[in-house]
């Protein structure tokens, strides 16, 4: 047993579930073992079944969904009426109902109320024509599936026109909210009623609350007149003054809509606008500190010379503009061929070309085959309800025997001309039948060609192959897999075809007698054009989003590339300033963005270049000097050698490294007492030490050096 105290298998089905409970019974989910498939599967409350009533009520839904065969109605696999038990295997739909849809989105709009009333009238159309009025349409009862279908419910109270009504006198069947006022009135149901409850769920659709009875019908605001009036023609209190069937309000509905509304319709095209969110712009990064945060350090100059030989005092070390220590040649930075402004534009107009091209041819495809796989079921869903009603033993006779005279052909054409009254899209509608060679010559042949003649090739006569066919002619199907493959189950052409006329689809259905063989089958062609149509229009509209979205790139890039034109150009002759020596360059930009740090970094990169050249320079002209040599001291002693370490002061006496030197003159004191030097002149500008040598081997310059370097890397 499952949750509820319902049985764990029904039949050959497993149950899993419990899918809701009505007025007439409980619905639960199962899988068909043989085919492996979820179904659901209807019980009929246990104390409903005390009465004769409740049973036969039961039988006729049972009954009446097993005759139809239409997309929009739920579809019956198995039925059981015998038994402690009886129960309906229907079809396991995934979706929401309209009073779920209802209540989580609210009021829905026109497009979508018209959808939902042109595919609900689609399936009442095929059960008024077969004699069977639902009675009890509510928004519960209509359900939106996957794909976009809405599907009827629960026939549970559906009465059959050819078995009368089972319900007990003066008694009521049905939700009142939503029963016509004949109903109310005690008076029998029809197929205006089921228009009369439909009115009312469309309006409360649309509004997104239920009308009062006492209020219908009413003026929807907003909703074209001829629309409001279709509407009143659904709602009309006097059901004499309402549509007959679900196939006249159909057709006037169709009459009703706006071209275009009405052709977005019938195509089954629902779109909703997206609207992409532009991306949000972060805040300006935090500056870097300036150049004028960091110091700009002087150089170190030294000079050695002989014990006894003053050296001249070296020049400032600090280098002026367009001087570098290294002495380079002018550097030319290479010349793009292609600027960065084409480069840019060029990316983005060939990414946006491939996205917009490739969108559309998507949306091209998904669109169409969409289309397609819907008229397929819809052909095949009216083929199958032309099949009930063909006689299997007429057509056997007419195929054995074909007589164009034969009373039974000619009420058969008169059967299948009501049913293409109903569908108004229906060209042709023929029934045909296979030859004893049919298997290895592909030929079959008309039996009943119900359709009107009529010049399709607009030369101003009928020609033979636009006559009704005679029963007996032949086809050739070679080249129609799907009408041989009609024989045997319901199926529909995968492509659309084209000739001479125009553009086809056809579905098929077999006629089957009693022991399930197949008689003939039912054939049913429906213009396509929307379909290369819709192809077109969409190849149309993607080449002018194509265009549009090409100018709007283009134009964003040019803006773009102009906008990083002069960050990147004012960049460019700040790195080759540089490269030339320049270390007084400053780049400018105001943008307080990403290229506004670029420029901070170049600062600092330029002024730590700049410190490092002045070292480099200063350190170069010291080892040159302390490496060169002294000339012999005239007393006879050994050479010694002597280290001038100079402060550049003048204008850049603020500057923090002369502060350095100033604190570390007690270390260089240290450093050369340790090395044998000793302080020989102080000044204001500098120290001079002196190293003497103490023996003929003496390097009293490698000491001086040492002391140099060792000073240097702890200043660095």
């Amino acid at each position: 047993m499952v949750e509820g105290g319902y049985p764990s298998q029904v039949g050959k089905h497993r149950i899993t579930g419990i899918l809701g409970q009505g007025g007439m019974g409980t619905v639960l989910s199962a899988r068909d073992p043989d085919l492996d498939r979820e179904v659901a599967i209807k019980l009929v409350d246990p104390r409903q079944l005390q009465t004769a009533e409740a049973r036969s009520r039961f039988v006729r839904e049972a009954r009446a969904l097993a005759r139809l065969n239409e997309l929009h109605i739920v579809q019956v696999f198995e039925f059981q009426p015998e038994g402690d038990q009886p129960f309906l295997v229907m079809e396991r739909l995934r979706g929401r109902n309209l009073r779920a849809l209802l209540a989580t989105e609210g009021p829905q709009p026109l497009e979508r109320v018209l959808d939902c009333a042109w595919q609900v009238l689609r399936g009442l159309a095929a059960a008024h024509a077969a004699g069977v009025v639902h009675r009890d349409i509510k928004p519960t009862n209509l359900m939106l599936v996957d794909g976009g279908i809405y599907k009827i419910l629960d026939f549970g109270l559906a009465l059959s026109a050819d078995e009368g009504d089972l319900t007990a006198a003066g008694e009521v069947v049905g939700t009142l909210s939503y029963m016509p006022p004949e109903r109310i009135r005690g008076r029998e149901a029809g197929a205006p009623g089921d228009l009369w409850s439909l009115g009312v769920t469309l309006m409360e659709m649309a509004t997104g609350h239920r009308p009062d009875q006492v209020q219908v019908p009413v003026q929807l605001p907003g909703v074209p007149l001829a629309l409001n009036n279709w509407l009143l023609g659904m709602t009309a209190a006097d059901p004499g003054q309402r549509y007959a069937t679900a196939g006249e309000a159909l057709q006037a509905l169709a009459d009703a809509m706006p071209d275009a509304l009405g052709n977005t319709r019938r195509l089954g095209l629902a779109g909703n606008a997206g609207r992409a969110e532009a991306p949000t712009r972060s805040m300006p990064p935090g500056r870097s500190p300036t150049s004028s945060q960091f110091g700009t350090s002087g150089p170190i100059s030294s000079s050695l010379g002989s014990r006894g030989t003053r050296t001249s005092r070296p020049a400032p070390g600090s280098l002026s503009a367009g001087q570098t220590a290294l002495e380079p040649g002018r550097v030319q930075l290479h010349q793009p061929r292609i600027p960065f402004v084409v480069k840019i534009i060029i990316a983005i107009w060939m990414v946006s070309s491939a996205a917009t091209i490739a969108t559309g041819w998507a949306i091209t495809n998904l669109a169409a085959n969409a289309q397609m796989a819907r008229l397929r079921q819809e052909l095949m869903g009216i083929a199958g309800d032309a099949t009930l009603l063909i006689d299997p033993a007429v057509h056997l006779r007419l195929a054995a025997h074909p007589d164009p005279n034969d009373p039974g052909l000619l009420a058969m054409r008169a059967s299948l001309q009501r049913l293409k009254a109903l569908h108004p899209e229906i060209r042709n509608i023929y029934t045909m039948a296979q030859l004893p060679d049919t298997e290895s010559t592909k030929i079959v042949e008309f039996i009943c060609d119900a359709s009107a003649e009529r010049d399709e090739n607009g030369n101003g006569m009928i020609d033979d192959d636009e006559k009704v066919a005679d029963p007996g002619k032949r086809y050739p199907a070679g080249d129609a897999p799907e009408l041989l493959a009609g024989f045997d189950a319901p199926s529909a052409d995968s492509e659309v075809s084209r000739d001479q006329w125009g553009v086809w689809i056809s579905g098929y259905a077999p006629i089957k007698d009693a022991a399930g063989h197949s008689v003939g089958l039912v054939g049913i062609d429906l213009p396509a054009a929307h379909i290369d149509a819709l192809r077109s229009a969409f190849f149309r509209h993607s080449a002018a989003l194509l265009a549009a979205t090409l100018v709007a790139f283009l134009a964003a890039g040019t803006l773009v590339a102009l906008r990083l034109r002069r960050p990147i150009a004012e960049l460019h002759r700040g790195m080759l300033a540089l490269a030339n020596g320049d270390m007084d360059i400053s780049v400018k930009i105001r943008s307080y963005d990403e290229f506004q740090s670029l420029a901070d970094a170049f600062a600092r990169m330029r002024d730590e270049l700049k410190r490092a050249a002045a070292v480099r320079q200063a350190f170069d002209g010291f080892v040159t000097r302390a490496l060169a040599g002294n000339a012999p001291p005239p007393s006879g002693d050994f050479p010694g050698a002597k280290l001038a370490c100079q402060l550049n002061l003048g204008s850049m006496a603020a500057i923090p490294l002369a502060e350095h030197l100033a604190n570390a003159m007690p270390r260089l004191f240290a450093l050369a007492q340790a090395q044998g030097g000793h302080p020989e002149q102080v000044e204001a500008g500098g120290v001079q030490i002196a190293f003497p040598a103490t023996s003929p081997h003496d390097l009293p310059q490698e000491r001086a050096v040492r002391v140099a370097l060792v000073l240097l890397a702890e200043l660095e």
